[in-house]
């Protein structure tokens, strides 16, 4: 190999490198607000062990992917709401579940909770049912109580000051950002009103999920998710 070929594999290698580590960096371990917003415990306890035993990612990512999810990461570092980033924790039993939020607006009386999702292609009308779940997680858990430790921009006292009244309306959101950048229309926010029938129905999901998620083994719950879960051969190699 001649020094044209070696630095190529060692820039190539040094490139992957790096975003493998972007991708890490700042992921504690532990149990994941985005673990069990599927809807099944057996995976997000597969996640959390994964973790626990091995520290490592969820799945090995291909290149494509790595190169996806760090666009997608930059652009989740773009300041959008009036607090941003913000990191929160919940007790539910004795399981500790670990949230960020992308961003948060609180427009006079009104809480908006905005997350951030990457995709290949025009942004949806509707938001995917996970990660509408994901956002009234967000929110049941401000309502409901939790511990608020930083934010990346804003003021956290501030923050904690207005979290600690009433809302007139609660508002979820979704930011959907196609970074192939081939379509026309290359942002959309879907946008809804979280009730307090909806809040009541994300309570019973998540004390649900951590009671289940407690046992061993978890029991699965077979869905749509099927398809696209990391560890379905686990699952098959049981008979399910």
């Amino acid at each position: 190999m001649n020094d044209l070929e070696r630095y190529r594999a060692e820039i190539l290698l040094r490139h992957r490198r790096s975003m493998s580590r972007y991708l890490k960096d700042g992921r504690e371990r532990g149990h994941h607000v985005t673990d069990f917003v599927y809807g099944c415990p057996r995976y997000a306890w597969y996640v959390y062990k994964l973790r626990e035993d091995v520290g490592d990612e969820d799945r090995p990512l291909s290149e494509r992917d790595m190169t996806v999810f760090t666009i997608g990461k930059k652009l989740d570092e773009l300041v959008v709401g009036d607090w941003h980033h913000v990191k929160i924790r919940k007790r539910i039993y004795d399981v500790e579940i670990i949230g960020e939020i992308d961003d948060l607006i609180i427009d006079s009386d009104n809480l908006v909770v905005v997350d951030k999702k990457h995709l290949r292609g025009k942004p949806p009308k509707e938001a995917h049912s996970h990660y509408v779940t994901q956002v009234n997680s967000y929110i049941y858990f401000l309502i409901d109580g939790c511990a608020v430790e930083g934010v990346e921009y804003g003021d956290l006292e501030a923050l904690r000051g207005r979290l600690s009244g009433s809302f007139a309306k609660l508002y979820g959101a979704v930011l959907y950002i196609d970074v192939s950048l081939e379509t026309s229309q290359i942002s959309d926010a879907v946008i809804w009103e979280v009730t307090p029938e909806v809040l009541s129905q994300i309570g019973k999901f998540w004390f649900g999920m951590v009671r289940d998620v407690k046992k061993f083994p978890p029991p699965p719950n077979i869905s749509w998710f099927c398809n696209y879960c990391p560890f379905v051969r686990r699952c098959a190699e049981v008979g399910l």
